[in-house]
């Protein structure tokens, strides 16, 4: 059993003006592997029109569990996650979802090794303060990737559909893309940054469909 934890800031801060508009852990030979990501993402306005400048709040965590077969073919994963916003259609939203992940291709046989793998399952989103607070079924499909750069740096992206199930209109699609280097002061501490884009096709009237945060964090490896 191991995991990971990562923090990107308790509090993190996006200076946005309004407009006028508006882990992979390393595979094991182990049955089971838990993975714990704690997030609080640094978040910095790339989208958008800024006129008057202020700063806004926002906090995210996630639990998230994976258990991986003995043929490490298939895994199987739980995340549980709460946001607390200040720019979005909600103020707090808490999501909870599970599924399977499998192996689609890998080339472990160069230095530096790939991977890419598929991601399938259900979860529900309840948004809390939204224009809509009804608890929302949604299904998962996903792809996520792994570059190992080197033994101290790895690549990882992902990006994920999260279709509503009693509403074809209403989805969300969820991109990251990290980097990650070990840091050689402290054993099982990496440095990581990254990306985070979501599109949400039904949002409140004055808030944009999409934004991109731009991470920065420490993981802590167990």
């Amino acid at each position: 059993r191991s995991g990971v934890i990562s923090n990107y800031g308790i509090l993190s801060f996006l200076f946005k003006g309004k407009s006028s508009d508006q882990n992979n852990a390393s595979p094991s030979n182990e049955l089971s592997e838990e993975t714990i990501n704690t997030d609080a993402e640094v978040v910095i306005p790339l989208l958008g029109e800024e006129k008057s400048p202020e700063m806004l709040v926002e906090i995210a965590s996630s639990i998230v569990n994976t258990w991986h077969s003995e043929q490490n073919d298939w895994d199987v994963f739980t995340t549980l996650k709460f946001d607390w916003s200040e720019f979005q259609s909600w103020d707090q939203r808490l999501i909870a979802d599970g599924g399977f992940e499998f192996h689609l291709w890998s080339n472990d046989e160069i230095e530096n090794p790939a991977m890419l793998k598929g991601r399938i399952g259900l979860g529900a989103r309840q948004e809390f303060q939204s224009f809509n607070e009804d608890l929302i079924p949604e299904g998962l499909f996903g792809l996520k990737c792994k570059w190992e750069i080197s033994q101290s740096q790895s690549l990882t992206a992902d990006s994920t559909w999260f279709p509503d199930l009693n509403d074809s209109e209403n989805y969300r699609v969820v991109t990251n893309a990290k980097w990650n280097m070990q840091l050689e002061s402290v054993d099982n501490l990496r440095l990581s940054i990254g990306l985070h884009h979501e599109y949400d096709s039904i949002v409140a009237s004055d808030v944009k469909n999409d934004f991109l945060h731009v991470t920065a964090g420490i993981e802590y490896a167990f």
